[in-house]
């Protein structure tokens, strides 16, 4: 069975269609400060670093964090375009994705300190991201926190022993023509 890697095109095509819904709703939000904008984009680079090295796209969680994405676009589409539903949309979203997360945190094997505080960030992120759309008093609070746990995850995945490359085997079966000797 063929290893899945990292799909580059497709995972930075979605980070950028959430990086511009993300600059999109901070603007319509009313929060036009450089800084948050500029840290913003930061961890949305930092974020394709650490994607690269996660093995979530060889699992069932990853089908199921892709159909929570499509419903986050939708429904700030929804919120653009000032229909209604967008809000229940992005909740359901933003739900499925802590859900999800936290189901996958439990069933992995070796829990690391680094896949703790992982799910910390998302779901702070997920959170913070409900209460401003709802426009609760003290969610400004919330990207102070996720900005602490994604500094934490950074320094921890930075720290963290490189993994070897797994050995891989060989298959005459299945290489091409021009290889076989």
């Amino acid at each position: 069975m063929a290893q899945k890697s990292y799909p580059v095109t497709t995972y930075r095509f979605i980070l950028l269609i959430i990086g511009l819904t993300g600059l999109l709703m901070r603007g319509l939000l009313g929060e036009t400060n450089v800084v948050t904008i500029i840290l913003f984009i930061i961890q949305l680079v930092a974020l394709d670093l650490i994607l690269k090295e996660s093995n979530i796209f060889s699992t069932v969680y990853y089908r199921f964090i892709l159909i929570c994405i499509s419903f986050y676009i939708v429904g700030a589409l929804f919120i653009i375009m000032h229909w209604q539903g967008g809000i229940m949309l992005l909740t359901v979203a933003v739900s499925g994705v802590v859900i999800t997360y936290i189901t996958r945190t439990i069933n992995k094997s070796p829990i690391q300190i680094l896949d703790i505080v992982k799910c910390a960030w998302v779901i702070s992120v997920c959170f913070t991201t409900i209460a401003k759309l709802m426009h609760l008093r003290y969610a400004d609070i919330g990207n102070y926190i996720n900005l602490g746990l994604f500094g934490v995850m950074l320094l921890l995945f930075f720290l963290s022993p490189v993994k070897p490359a797994p050995k891989q085997h060989i298959n005459h079966n299945e290489l091409p023509l021009d290889q076989v000797e």
